[in-house]
Order: structure tokens, then C-alpha cells, then sequence
């Protein structure tokens, strides 16, 4: 009772393993844009299953824009990058080495824009019932030193900020991509500069919500986020 007990194996199905396998290679680029993917029967060769699987997984690549399906002309890989969708996005951020960082960059700079203007939008609309949200959340944040909850309270404050930005793609957004922060949170721990700039950023953000100083939030989110991009990325 006292040894460590085995996690148990995690049951894939089938078509779900040859989909990892053949996402895997179309983004480490071993198919290129526009190439052809092996036949249904020869996938069916290479795998050794029956080619139910192999129609399965194909046909859920394509639904998620790695692959494009001409009935005769075989499975075509889509240029991910001038065609894909935001179906996409996790799958290239956990590759993001592979893939190269500029994309990892792109990302992290687009967080600033959209961050810099959700503060700026809050502070235009002044919506007092966010007001007492992002102080709960900064008193939280007084109360912890643990990293990740410092992580998940940043994100939290943004939440509220994408809300009282009353801009609903904002939110969209941080929903879409806060599921992939959260299960990676050892990766962008680097985003939270330290404990006390969180805390003295997100104060200075609420305080000019409240003044409806629009200018301020924008530019005090903005050197935030930057801060912590460079960080991240170890730019000086």
C-alpha cells in the first residue's frame, strides 16, 4: 500500500493513434504543401490495420484543415499556415520548436495586441461590475507564491477584462486558447515576470478602469505582456 502505485494505460482508439502519427509528420514537414499522402491501402500497409481506421483518421484530418480529400485524387496536405483554421492552433503551439519559434512569437505578440486593447476597451466602458471581479482577483494574488496559481490568476484577470471590454470575440479567443495555457503552464511560466510587477500591473489596470483612463490600461497592459513575451523568448 505504501509503493507508489502504477498510473493506469491510457486506451487510444485506433484512428486516434494514426491521426497523432500522421499530424505529427505533416508538422515536423515530412509532407510538404501540396504533397500527396500515401493511398488508403498503403496507409492500411504501413499501420496494419484495416483501411476503416485509416478512412476514419483522414477524414478527421481534413475536418481539422491538416488535409484536403479529392474522391480519386487521394488526400492533399494543406499549406496549415495560408489556409488552416483555428482548429489548428493548439496542435502548431505544442509543436511550436518544430514549427519554429517566429510562430511561438506570432502568438505572443498577437496576445499583446488583443490584451493592450481589451484594458483599453475596459476602461472606455467603465462596467462597475468588473470592478470588484479584478480586485478579488489581485487580493488573491497577495495571498500565493505558487507560480501556477499566480499563472491561473493572471488569465483570470484577463477573463474579466475580455468581458468588460464587452467584445465577444475577445473572449472567444482567450476561451479557445486558455484550456492549452492551462495544461502547459511549465512552459509559460516565463510569462509571469514576478509576483510583485503582476501584482503592481494589474492594480495600475484596474486603477485606470476606474478613472476611465483609456490611454493608461492600454499602455500598461501592453508593457506587461511585452515584458513577459521577452522574457519567455529571452529577447533583451
Amino acid at each position: 500500500m505504501g509503493k507508489k502505485e502504477f498510473e493506469p494505460i491510457e486506451k487510444k482508439r485506433v484512428s486516434d493513434q494514426i491521426i497523432e502519427k500522421i499530424r505529427e509528420r505533416i508538422l515536423n514537414g515530412d509532407f510538404k504543401p501540396g504533397e500527396k499522402l500515401p493511398s488508403e491501402r498503403e496507409l492500411a500497409r504501413i499501420f496494419n490495420v484495416t483501411r476503416i481506421p485509416i478512412r476514419e483518421a483522414l477524414k478527421a484530418l481534413e475536418k481539422m484543415g491538416f488535409i484536403e480529400i479529392n474522391p480519386g485524387g487521394g488526400s492533399i496536405v494543406r499549406d496549415i499556415f495560408g489556409e488552416g483554421n483555428w482548429q489548428i492552433l493548439p496542435y502548431l503551439l505544442a509543436k511550436s520548436n518544430a514549427v519554429g519559434g517566429a510562430f511561438l512569437k506570432s502568438v505572443l505578440e498577437f496576445r499583446i495586441l488583443v490584451g493592450a486593447d481589451m484594458a483599453k476597451k475596459a476602461a472606455i466602458r467603465r462596467g462597475k461590475e468588473f470592478i470588484g471581479e479584478l480586485r478579488q482577483v489581485i487580493e488573491k494574488e497577495k495571498e500565493t507564491d505558487d507560480i501556477s496559481q499566480l499563472q491561473k490568476q493572471d488569465l483570470r484577470f484577463f477573463e474579466i477584462l475580455a468581458d468588460a471590454s464587452e467584445n465577444i470575440l475577445y473572449r472567444f479567443l482567450l476561451n479557445f486558447i486558455s484550456d492549452f495555457y492551462i495544461e502547459n503552464q511549465d512552459i509559460f511560466e516565463d510569462l509571469i515576470v514576478s509576483k510583485s510587477f503582476l501584482i503592481e500591473t494589474h492594480e495600475k489596470i484596474l486603477k485606470a478602469i476606474e478613472n476611465g483612463d483609456s490611454k493608461s490600461a492600454f499602455e500598461t497592459a501592453e508593457e506587461y505582456l511585452t515584458r513577459g513575451m521577452k522574457q519567455l523568448l529571452k529577447e533583451n
